[in-house]
């Protein structure tokens, strides 16, 4: 298969997965595996702008109402910590999302 029809097919499944995965709220994942070994999640952040800032926002009351923090020209980015060397990993908090809540050490964002 030339990379061309890779492209293609990878856009295809791309297009037809988006719906679906939109409609999951973001997360993050219960444990990570590093080389075989699992590390549970330790504890969440939610930053305004490049985590390397350090603009860690305070949950209000177990919560984050996002638009307060929108800007046109920052996004928010969710980070996830895990215990004893494992992570940390970072996903980008899509815009159309308005809240996210703490759950136990995780988050639900949607």
């Amino acid at each position: 298969m030339t990379n061309i029809v890779r492209g293609f097919v990878f856009l295809f499944v791309l297009i037809i997965a988006a719906p679906a995965l939109a409609d999951e709220p973001l997360t993050c994942p219960a444990h990570d595996a590093d080389r075989g070994k699992k590390h549970d999640l330790d504890h969440v952040s939610i930053f305004d702008g490049d985590p390397d800032d350090q603009a860690d926002l305070a949950p209000d009351e177990g919560k984050w109402n996002l638009t307060d923090y929108r800007r046109d020209d920052r996004e928010l980015f969710l980070v996830c910590y895990y215990k004893k060397g494992g992570g940390p990993k970072t996903f980008l908090i899509p815009r159309d999302a308005g809240l996210c809540k703490l759950k136990g050490k995780n988050v639900i964002c949607d």
